[in-house]
């Protein structure tokens, strides 16, 4: 199976402000477009940070949801995942610089095809302040149109990854890569991989879990889940 991969829209450095005092922003877009490949399961992530000292606790609602025939999906929060794109529910409480996020899993099973997912999100302490997170999860190609992804796609490997974790860069851009948490927390300084050249990130200090990849381009972005047993 191959590595689970997601594409989001191009995001600034300062990140993206919730609609008037909410004390948050997302790090991606608001409305984020996401390219998947037609013959995996990936993950698109939309993350929250938390803009006071404080700890901060927020609510969602599910409010869109439109999903091709023979899709399957599921979603996540910081706090638990869920069997499927979960109506409404509250996320772990946070506080920076750790953050939170909606997480929504597809697996299009070889399909073609646009799904559209929409939750609002608010402050605990302030429930009629709501701002929306739009998810485009997008498949271009499917069964008997395109049998395999774009050959210059950034790859992480090994995967699961015991001691050293590589980062190949095929594309003719410098890409960033970082490594965090599950829950958010990054490890480890950004690193700068050159066009057609790869990298090497020793993963061997680290406890035995799950943990994210963000490789980022100026035109592209794509995050990686790698298994270290």
């Amino acid at each position: 199976m191959k590595k689970a991969i997601l594409f989001s829209v191009l995001i600034g450095g300062t990140g993206y402000l919730f609609a008037g005092n909410n004390p948050f922003k997302t790090r991606e877009s608001r409305n984020s477009t996401f390219y998947v490949p037609h013959s995996d399961i990936t993950d698109c992530a939309i993350h929250i940070e938390s803009l006071i000292a404080d700890t901060l606790h927020l609510a969602y609602e599910r409010i869109g949801l439109s999903l091709p025939t023979g899709w399957a999906a599921n979603m996540c929060d910081n706090a638990n995942c869920y069997g499927d794109v979960r109506e409404a529910g509250s996320m772990a409480p946070f506080k920076a610089p750790v953050e939170a996020y909606i997480k929504i899993t597809v697996a299009p099973q070889g399909l073609a095809g646009t799904a559209v997912v929409q939750y609002a999100v608010w402050n605990m302490k302030a429930p009629t302040q709501r701002d929306t997170l739009t998810f485009n999860i997008v498949v271009n190609w499917g069964a008997g149109i395109q049998a395999s992804a774009p050959a210059d796609e950034p790859t992480v490997y090994p995967n699961p990854a015991g001691e050293i974790m590589h980062v190949a860069n095929p594309s003719a851009e410098h890409m960033q890569c970082v490594l965090h948490t599950l829950e958010g927390r990054q490890l480890g300084p950004e690193l700068t991989v050159q066009p057609g050249n790869s990298a090497a990130i020793p993963v061997n200090h680290l406890p035995t879990g799950i943990y994210l990849v963000t490789l980022k381009s100026p035109v592209y972005r794509k995050t990686v889940r790698v298994v270290h047993p």
